[in-house]
């Protein structure tokens, strides 16, 4: 048996395993701060969801917020 091809096949399932695992490994976490358009106050118990979805936090007394999700999402 060739040990070089035998290490060389061991190194390339271990790079696809590896990224695969990283692949689905992804979390989103989104945080920020909520405040009035005109006053720049910021505003409490605001909801904030990923679009379409029921995954939701409200802002805090300061209207801060921070949402995460195992799922790679791209709208708030």
């Amino acid at each position: 048996m060739d040990f070089k091809y035998f290490f060389k096949k061991i190194f390339c399932l271990t790079f696809l395993l590896f990224c695969i695992s990283i692949a689905f490994a992804q979390t989103t976490i989104v945080k920020g701060i909520v405040t009035d358009a005109l006053n720049k106050q910021p505003l409490p118990a605001v909801n904030i969801t990923f679009k379409g979805t029921t995954i939701g936090v409200t802002t805090d007394i300061k209207g801060k917020y921070i949402i995460s999700s195992n799922k790679p999402y791209r709208q708030v």
